[in-house]
């Protein structure tokens, strides 16, 4: 990944371009905490990311001219996601990156027998402004049906969207599938938008299709442990230890926003399931990766460092802190974590 900015504790990295679509990745101080801190829940959780959101935008506004110029050119349309993409607060970073406030939609889903669909929309149609949307993105299958609505509509009735703007806490698939959805439009319409996609702190892994349930897991669970992640959440993330193997990174953010009592019994229904003599070696190698640190450092960096290079990248003090993360947990239980950590505690 390449650095493309860094301040006040802030970076921010192009992924990778491809077509019309750039990938970035950005850190902050603000969603560093949210994503290692479980127990942090209504409205912190909200103003927490929501901040995040603000200096990740801003920091991609001023790097990217493309991105620049559609946000302060033409007024903007912000699309909310119910409900978890309110808690993102994207018309609030819009303003504060383009001074004006923006146009502001709604979209809601339902899955019925299996089947995504619509079950509410208002619509801005901004003619000529970026279309700017937050919301985690695990799959995909929400954001392509709500672009996807988007595009067919402006098609049928003219509206332009030179750009469209995706601020996410995403996992690989869903970044991917963004990517094709607007490919794919890339053909079809007569004036196709670029897109930009950032990602908070990393682009994380789902659980592998087909592998053996050794504890339980959701297939929308974000698990740490990929090279597409900043140096500053991978330091972050490694050195606090009370939320080092939860089960997801960022769990359900509609819950955690506005419903803080069910999100934190879920999490605590789901460590206090486990025996207490559980082992916690395969916890800490699914949920975080954490074996690849048992590999000599220069094995490691090939294959498991985030891939940043440069003087910034601290690959060897992140690679002394899973070290020590991973020989400290091997042979122990889930109990003895729970206790040491003080891990159900913190909420």
């Amino acid at each position: 990944m390449e650095l493309l900015a860094s301040r006040n504790s802030s970076t921010c990295y192009r992924h990778h371009t491809a077509g019309p679509v750039d990938v970035l990745v950005s850190s902050t101080p603000a969603t560093r905490r949210l994503l290692t801190s479980p127990h942090l829940v209504g409205d912190q959780y909200s103003q927490a990311l929501r901040t995040g959101v603000r200096d990740a935008l801003s920091m991609a506004v001023a790097e990217i001219p493309d991105l620049r110029t559609a946000l302060t050119r033409t007024r903007s349309e912000v699309l909310n996601i119910l409900r978890g993409g309110l808690t993102f607060g994207v018309a609030s970073a819009v303003e504060a990156v383009s001074g004006t406030p923006p146009m502001v939609g709604f979209i809601g889903t339902d899955r019925q027998a299996g089947a995504l669909r619509i079950d509410y929309e208002r619509w801005e149609d901004a003619d000529g402004g970026a279309l700017v949307l937050g919301d985690i993105v695990a799959t995909g299958s929400t954001v392509d049906l709500a672009l996807r609505t988007v595009l067919d509509r402006s098609a049928r009735t003219g509206r332009r969207i030179p750009h469209i703007v995706v601020v996410t806490i995403a996992a690989a698939p869903g970044v991917a599938a963004i990517e094709r959805l607007v490919n794919s439009y890339a053909a079809t319409l007569p004036a196709p938008p670029r897109a930009t996609v950032i990602a908070l702190e990393s682009i994380f892994r789902l659980p592998e299709n087909g592998a053996a349930a050794e504890f339980p897991q959701a297939p929308f669970d974000f698990l740490r442990g990929t090279t597409a992640t900043t140096p500053e959440f991978e330091w972050e993330r490694l050195t606090t230890m009370g939320s080092l193997l939860e089960k997801c990174v960022v769990y359900d953010g509609g819950l955690r926003a506005f419903a803080p009592t069910g999100h934190l019994d879920f999490r605590a229904a789901w460590w206090t399931a486990f025996r207490p003599d559980t082992d916690l070696e395969t916890l800490a190698r699914v949920t975080a990766g954490l074996h690849h640190f048992a590999l000599p450092f220069a094995e490691w960096r090939s294959v498991a460092a985030p891939a940043t290079a440069g003087p910034g990248s601290d690959h060897e003090r992140i690679y002394e802190a899973g070290r020590h993360s991973w020989e400290s947990l091997r042979g122990g239980t889930v109990g003895r974590y729970l206790d040491d950590h003080e891990v159900l505690k913190q909420q």
